[in-house]
């Protein structure tokens, strides 16, 4: 049986010892303050990036530098706000607001820990302070944005937060979730302006007849992304899981969607999206099953399977999209074939057992450009009707083998090549089309009237571009 409490006198004794030694030697070391020593630090302000009320931040890393000779003592470090400031340091593994006789040895440097803790609301949106070395009459800058912000939980003892009657969600604050907030034969209306943000593997799940309206405007749109504001995770996928719908209906306009697994799962249900745009998401942009969706000024970047992936059929209608694909399969751990567009008239469940489903998808002045060789990837089953057409559509094809959209006849007046993205980069998307690009102005006039301006209000001519910029 332990011995619970009992200590070896032995050991004891040489631990004492030990400490003793350390604390004297350190006693013995020729550290004084100089105020004629200038320290040098790793970043001259320290901006945090934005939290929530009620919450903390990441914790950020200052290094202070002793360029000098000469082992000193910092006198005096100190948050200039002390016990008021909403800062919390960390000065060589202790916590405080203020520290006394800090040694800092020759050509050495110093760790100080930094983060902001906003338990309580309060009216600025710009948190501050300073942290001060007083011997130098240094100082180090600390900023951090502020968003007020109102919680969704899960019930107690369970999983998911239930919406059952028509609810409104307004802008003034930020709307963070955690669980799945689950929308039952209800509406959910989202303001202009407004932000959701899901934690880690949350999301939103609509059905039996619900609705959910994102009610953006082009200055005010609505965002719905990750929780994790630090920049290194802005523009991962994965930091949430998705917005799916269930036998429910959809209405999006102006709406920006980030860094989740799916930015929409439609499954048997309807939905009218536009001005929208989805990047970075470990599995699609759009995944729907045996669904139907009309879609217009859409922007679809950088997804691990593909931007748009639709499953088992159903009814489609895309004007003006741009359906981007780009990122190399690895990086950031998401591996996959990356295409721009699958489209497929079946399904298969966990035992191989196919299902059914007719396909009808009309695209007109849409790009499909990406990693894959080809920018839509048709999987045709005989079982159920096929049939697609690509009106002046501007589609990537190094592999005529497997499809040459030049002689297949769903493509009509199609263009191949590169449309020549403003910026590809995973983090930095701005698919605008480059001057010069070969997508300009070649588009069906036909389709204006699906979309006369394009996403940011651009209103179309006689000669549109293809895709969703003008």
């Amino acid at each position: 049986m332990p011995k619970f409490g009992y200590t070896n006198p032995l050991v004891f004794l040489i631990t004492i010892l030990i400490l003793t030694s350390a604390m004297s030697c350190r006693k013995d070391l020729d550290f004084e303050s100089n105020p004629n020593i200038a320290l040098q630090f790793s970043k001259d302000t320290i901006f945090l990036d934005t939290i929530f009320t009620q919450s903390n931040s990441e914790t950020y890393l200052l290094k202070v530098y002793n360029p000098s000779n000469d082992d000193i003592s910092l006198s005096n470090i100190y948050l200039n706000q002390r016990e008021n400031s909403n800062f919390r340091i960390n000065v060589d593994g202790m916590p405080g607001f203020e520290f006394s006789e800090v040694p800092l040895r020759a050509k050495d440097s110093l760790m100080v820990f930094v983060e902001v803790a906003m338990h309580q609301a309060n009216n600025r949106m710009i948190e501050e302070d300073e942290l001060i070395f007083s011997d130098s009459q240094q100082e180090v800058k600390l900023l951090a944005m502020i968003e007020d912000a109102i919680y969704h939980y899960p019930n107690e003892g369970e999983d998911f937060i239930q919406i059952n009657q028509d609810t409104e969600w307004d802008n003034n604050k930020s709307h963070v979730v955690y669980g799945t907030l689950k929308v039952d034969n209800a509406a959910l209306n989202i303001a202009a302006g407004a932000k959701l943000y899901f934690h880690n593997n949350s999301g939103m799940l609509v059905e039996n007849g619900g609705s959910l309206n994102l009610n953006g405007t082009i200055d005010n749109p609505v965002l719905m992304r990750g929780d994790r504001h630090d920049a290194r995770y802005d523009s991962l996928p994965k930091q949430w899981h998705e917005v799916k719908l269930k036998n429910a209906n959809l209405n999006a306009n102006y709406t920006i969607i980030k860094g989740g697994k799916n930015g929409f799962n439609l499954e048997n249900s309807s939905a009218n999206i536009e001005n929208t745009q989805i990047y970075n998401m470990s599995s699609s942009g759009i995944f729907a099953k045996n669904a139907n969706i009309i879609g217009k000024n859409l922007v679809i970047a950088d997804a691990g399977d593909a931007s748009l992936n639709v499953e088992k059929g159903g009814n489609y209608e895309f004007y003006f999209s741009t359906f981007a694909n780009v990122w190399k399969t690895g990086l950031v751990g998401i591996n996959g074939p990356n295409v721009p567009a699958y489209l497929s008239n079946y399904t298969e469940d966990e035992d191989g057992n196919e299902s059914y489903a007719a396909l009808n998808a009309i695209f007109g002045n849409c790009i499909f450009y990406g990693r894959y060789p080809n920018g839509v990837y048709l999987d045709e089953k005989e079982d159920a009707g096929f049939n697609t057409s690509f009106d002046h559509c501007f589609i990537k094809n190094e592999n005529t083998d497997e499809i040459n959209y030049a002689t297949h006849p769903s493509f009509i007046n199609p263009l191949t090549g590169n449309p020549m993205f403003v910026s590809s980069i995973f983090s930095q998307q701005d698919l605008r089309l480059q001057e010069e690009s070969p997508a300009k102005n070649v588009g069906n006039s036909a389709f204006n009237s699906q979309a006369p301006k394009d996403i940011k209000g651009v209103l179309r001519g006689q000669n549109p571009n293809i895709g969703a910029y003008e």
